[in-house]
C-alpha cells in the first residue's frame, strides 16, 4: 500500500451542512447504478462522539441514495452491546425505513454471510473473514467518530472517512 490520500476537512455547527460541504468534493456519480456497503461506527450506544451522530449518517446516506443506487445497505457490528439494541437505541433502524436503505446486523451472520481472504503475504498467515456484503459491493462508504483515545488526550485523535472503490 501507498500513495497519496486526499482529506477534506468542513468546519459547521450543523452536522448535514458540514456532510454537504464535504461529499461537494466528491464525484457522487460513482454510487449510480452500484451496491453500496456502508459501514458506519456504532461500537455502543453511547452518544456521540462515541458514535456515529443519526444526522450524520442521514446526511450520508440521503446524498448516496440521491444518486440511485442499486442498494445501500449498513453493515454493522458493535463490539460493547448489542448491535441490534445499538442501531435501535440510536435511531439507525428507524432512518434506514424511513429513507429506504436496509442494515445488516454482521453478529447475525451465519458462516455463509463471510468470504474467507486467502492470499500470499497477508499479514494475516492464516488469512481473515470479512462480509460478504462487504466483499461484493461494488462501492464501500466507511465514516468515522472523531474522538480521542486513551486518557482524553487531544494530540490523540484519529478518524477517517473513506469512500473506497
Amino acid at each position: 500500500m501507498g500513495g497519496n490520500a486526499e482529506i477534506f476537512i468542513a468546519g459547521a455547527s450543523d452536522r448535514t451542512i458540514g456532510v454537504q460541504r464535504v461529499l461537494k468534493d466528491f464525484d457522487l456519480s460513482v454510487f449510480s447504478d452500484s451496491e453500496i456497503a456502508l459501514k458506519a461506527n456504532y461500537n455502543s450506544a453511547d452518544p456521540p462522539p462515541a458514535s456515529t451522530h443519526v444526522d450524520t449518517l442521514d446526511a450520508l446516506c440521503t446524498a448516496i441514495l440521491a444518486e440511485k443506487p442499486k442498494k445501500l445497505t449498513l453493515a454493522e457490528r458493535s463490539g460493547m452491546g448489542n448491535t441490534r439494541g445499538v442501531l435501535e437505541t440510536r435511531g439507525v433502524i428507524a432512518l434506514a425505513q424511513n429513507r429506504g436503505f436496509s442494515t445488516v446486523v454482521l453478529d447475525e451472520l451465519e458462516r455463509p454471510g463471510w468470504k474467507e481472504i486467502q492470499a500470499p503475504g497477508l499479514h494475516w498467515s492464516r488469512g481473515f473473514f470479512i462480509a460478504s456484503i462487504v466483499a461484493r459491493a461494488d462501492r464501500v462508504v466507511q465514516t468515522c467518530c472523531l474522538k480521542t483515545h486513551r486518557f482524553g488526550a487531544a494530540s490523540r485523535r484519529t478518524g477517517s472517512a473513506d469512500i473506497s472503490h
